[in-house]
C-alpha cells in the first residue's frame, strides 16, 4: 500500500507467521520477540515484516545481529497524520537508562519504514522515558552498522541513544527534528501547534547530543525548535570529546543552532551549515580545546552569530 524506493523481502511476516495484533487491541510484545529471536539463532538473520497496523509493545524489544524489522512507512508531512506500520510503546514513563531502551540493536541490523509512538506521554507535562532506539547491546561487543532508515518518532523523549558501553562507528546520520510532526500526527492525545510542549522543547531539548566519537559524518540535518540543535560535550566519564565532520545542516528557531562545549584535540568541522531565525548561531565554550572549523555557513541569529 506505500510505495518503497526498494523491494521489500520478508523472512516471516509478524501476523500471519506470529499472531500479532494489528489492532493494538493486544499485547504483541511476544509475537514479536519470537521472531526476533527465531531470526537471529545461530547469526542466521532475516527480515521480519509488519504490515500497516497499530501493534501494542508492553515491554523491551532486541533486535539480534542480522535482522532486519521492515514495516510500511510514509514520509511525515506536516499538517497529515501518520500512516503505515505504527509500533504503540505501551509502557510508562521511567528514568533514561539504557538498560530501559524500548529497542535495542546489536551490531549490523536494521529498523526501517515504520513509525513509533508513545501514547501515554502527556504534552503539557513531560516526563522522561529511556532511550525508543540504543545501538549496542550490553555483553555484545560494539554497536557497527546499526541502521534506522525511514522511521519516524513521534514524541520520544531520547530518540537514538549509541550505547556508552559499548564501542561504535557511525559513518552517516540524517534527521529531520521538528515539535510539530507530534502536533499534526493524527494521534491520539496529539497537543495543538506551539502548545506547553513545544514552549518545554525549546527551553529543554536538544535535537542531538554529540559526545565522544572518531572521525564520524553527521550529515542532511534539519532541525527546529530546540533549545539547542546540535551540541557537543565530554563524554560522562570525562574519557574524550568529538571530532568529525558535520554539514549540510538547517537549524531553524532555536534558542542556539550550534553549541560546541568540548572537541577533540583534531577539532570538528561544520561545512554548508544554514542556522536562521535562532537567537545564537554559534556558541564555542571554554571546554573547547581543539579547533571548530566552518565552512560556506549562513548564520541569521537575533542575539549574537558566533559567541565565544
Amino acid at each position: 500500500e506505500y510505495p518503497a524506493e526498494d523491494v521489500g523481502v520478508a523472512t516471516y511476516t509478524v501476523t500471519t507467521d506470529f499472531n500479532a495484533d494489528p489492532t493494538g487491541v493486544k499485547n504483541s510484545l511476544d509475537a514479536f520477540q519470537t521472531a526476533l529471536t527465531k531470526l537471529g539463532e545461530n547469526r542466521r538473520g532475516g527480515v521480519l515484516f509488519v504490515p500497516a497496523g497499530r501493534y501494542r509493545i508492553s515491554g523491551k524489544l532486541v533486535i539480534p545481529t542480522g535482522v532486519t524489522i521492515r514495516g510500511e512507512w510514509k514520509r511525515p508531512v506536516k499538517g497529515k497524520p501518520v500512516e503505515g506500520t505504527i509500533l504503540v510503546v505501551d509502557m510508562q514513563s521511567g528514568s533514561e537508562t539504557e538498560s530501559g531502551a524500548f529497542i535495542t540493536m546489536e551490531p549490523s541490523t536494521a529498523l526501517t519504514h515504520l513509525t513509533i509512538w508513545y501514547p501515554h506521554q502527556d504534552p503539557d507535562n513531560i516526563k522522561p522515558y529511556p532511550p525508543t532506539i540504543l545501538y549496542g547491546r550490553e555483553g555484545v561487543w560494539g554497536n557497527d552498522y546499526c541502521n534506522v532508515r525511514h522511521v519516524t518518532l513521534v514524541n520520544s523523549y531520547s530518540g537514538i541513544v549509541l550505547s556508552r558501553k559499548n564501542g561504535a562507528l557511525i559513518t552517516e546520520l540524517k534527521k529531520i527534528l521538528s515539535p510539530d510532526y507530534w502536533a499534526d500526527s493524527g494521534l491520539e492525545g496529539a497537543p495543538q501547534a506551539g502548545g506547553a510542549y513545544a514552549d518545554w522543547i525549546y527551553k529543554h531539548g536538544t535535537g542531538i547530543v554529540m559526545r565522544r566519537n572518531d572521525w564520524s559524518y553527521t550529515c542532511y540535518v534539519d532541525i527546529e525548535g530546540y533549545n539547542k540543535g546540535f551540541s557537543t560535550g565530554l563524554c560522562v566519564g570525562g574519557d574524550g570529546a568529538p571530532n568529525g565532520h558535520n554539514y549540510e545542516f538547517n537549524l531553524r528557531n532555536c534558542e542556539t543552532g550550534i553549541y560546541v562545549d568540548g572537541t577533540s584535540s583534531a577539532g570538528i568541522m561544520f561545512t554548508r551549515v544554514h542556522i536562521e531565525d535562532c537567537e545564537k548561531g554559534v556558541v564555542v565554550t571554554s571546554a573547547s580545546t581543539g579547533p571548530v572549523q566552518f565552512y560556506g555557513c549562513e548564520i541569521s541569529a537575533s542575539d549574537a552569530s558566533v559567541l565565544l
